[in-house]
Formats: structure tokens, sequence, C-alpha cells
């Protein structure tokens, strides 16, 4: 459902999810991510964050307050949400935040 990497460097995270991004998941969802992004914040001033959907092929709404959430933590062109399929990624456009959250 979750993984944490840090691949790259430690002030580099990557949150890789995985099956249908429900509202219910989302809400059990929110808290480990928030915990995991205000470690990482208290460990290093600035830092990116990337939301791996290659194995998602769902998102409920709750997700995109997620992303907006976490995009706001991380601070402007620190955030970004890789490997959405095309289903998902029209999710995002059509809420208007395709550009803003640099969803690839």
């Amino acid at each position: 459902m979750l993984n944490f990497e840090y691949p790259d460097s430690p002030d580099r995270l990557t949150c890789r999810f995985s099956g249908q991004l429900t509202a219910d998941k989302c809400a059990l969802l929110s808290k480990l991510v928030e915990e995991e992004i205000a470690a990482l914040a208290a460990a290093h001033k600035t830092f990116t964050l990337i939301f791996d959907l290659e194995q998602v092929d769902y998102i409920s709404s709750a997700f995109l307050r997620i992303c907006i959430a976490a995009a706001k933590q991380a601070g402007e062109n620190n955030f970004s949400v890789i490997n959405a399929s095309p289903m998902i990624k029209k999710v995002f456009t059509v809420a208007g935040l395709e550009t803003p959250l640099k969803v690839l």
C-alpha cells in the first residue's frame, strides 16, 4: 500500500503507493505520510518529495488532499507525482492540479 524510500540521498523521499487509494485507505495513509514528512522536515531545511503512482489504479479526492498537503510541506518546486497512468493523470488535470503538483 505504501513504501517510503530514500534512494538517492537522505533529503529526497520517494513514497511508492500501490492499489486503489480510496477515501478509507487515504485516511490511514494521510497520517503515515504526515509523520514521515515531519521527520524529514525536522532533519532537513529543504527536501524533495516524490509520490510514485506506478502501481496505483485508482485515486479518490482524499488522495488529492494528501498531495496538496505534502506539496505545501515540501515547498515550491520540491514536490512531484511520477508514473501516473493516463486515467489518474486525468483526475489531476480535471482538478486543476496537474501543473501545480508537477504530475509526470
